[in-house]
Parts: structure tokens; C-alpha cells; sequence
């Protein structure tokens, strides 16, 4: 196993290289991921990721168990198809490691319900009756509609 080297050792003129080689093998990997992920149906694409190839075996990070499961009834199809690119030809197998992804996208907010008791709403409703503007009224019936407890 390779030593982990400094900033400052790969940054020298041998660490150039080096940098390269990474470069080189991080771009390698893209493009091999970018073939996985189009043999995969859509709904599997978002789950999975190639997170390395190993010699005759290409790693998988997979989003959970369910998808690997998923996956892994699809391995003898996707053998078939990877050893047809001449330059996977190697791959005799597919490993799977589950660790969730992450991706660029912002998580979504969840939508917070304001509840509103029995009595509330009666309260809203009697406020609402006696108004004479008819879309502030509208509002306010709507409102007391969406009560919680409905009991």
C-alpha cells in the first residue's frame, strides 16, 4: 500500500505527476460511471455511483440496501454488457458498498401544518359570519376548514 503523501510533496516537480495520474484516473472514472449509470434503468441511476475499479472488479457506492438488492439482480446483465466495451473487457465482478450519495441539490424544506384546535376554528368561523368583506370572509371559512382535530 502506498504511502498518503503532503500538499507539498505532490505539489513538487515529482508531484506533478502524481497529480496527473489522479486527474487522469478521476476522469477514468466519470466516463466509467457515466457507462454504468446509462445501462441502469432511471429510477436505479440515482442510487448508484462508481466509486472505483479494482483490477477485475468495479466498486459500487449504492444509496442503500434496497437498491443494492436492486442492483445486484442486474450484475449478470451488466457484466455482459461491460465486458462488450473493450476497455472493461477485464471485469470478471461487481462489488457494492452502501453509503448514501450526496448530491449538489439542496434538501427540500418540509411543510409545517399549523394545527388549529376544535375551538379555534368555531372562534374563526363566528369572526368569519360577521365580516362583511366576502373574500376576507372566504378566506377565514377556509381556514377553519383546515382544522386539525376534527373530532
Amino acid at each position: 500500500m502506498n504511502k498518503p503523501q503532503t500538499f507539498l510533496q505532490i505539489a513538487s516537480s515529482q508531484g506533478m505527476e502524481t497529480m496527473e495520474r489522479v486527474i487522469r484516473r478521476s476522469a477514468q472514472l466519470r466516463q466509467v460511471d457515466k457507462l454504468v449509470r446509462d445501462m441502469l434503468a432511471a429510477e436505479l441511476r440515482e442510487h448508484c455511483r462508481v466509486a472505483n475499479i479494482r483490477g477485475d472488479t468495479i466498486v459500487l457506492f449504492v444509496s442503500s440496501t434496497v437498491w443494492a438488492t436492486r442492483i445486484r439482480y442486474l450484475i449478470p446483465k451488466l457484466l455482459g454488457e461491460l465486458q462488450q466495451l473493450e476497455a472493461l473487457k477485464q471485469i470478471t465482478e461487481i462489488q457494492f458498498k452502501v453509503q448514501p450519495l450526496t448530491t449538489a441539490e439542496p434538501r427540500k424544506k418540509s411543510v409545517r401544518r399549523v394545527s388549529m384546535s376544535r375551538d379555534a376554528a368555531l372562534c374563526v368561523e363566528q369572526c368569519a359570519a360577521s365580516i362583511d368583506d366576502v373574500p376576507l370572509r372566504s378566506a377565514l371559512q377556509q381556514l377553519a376548514k383546515r382544522r386539525t382535530d376534527k373530532r
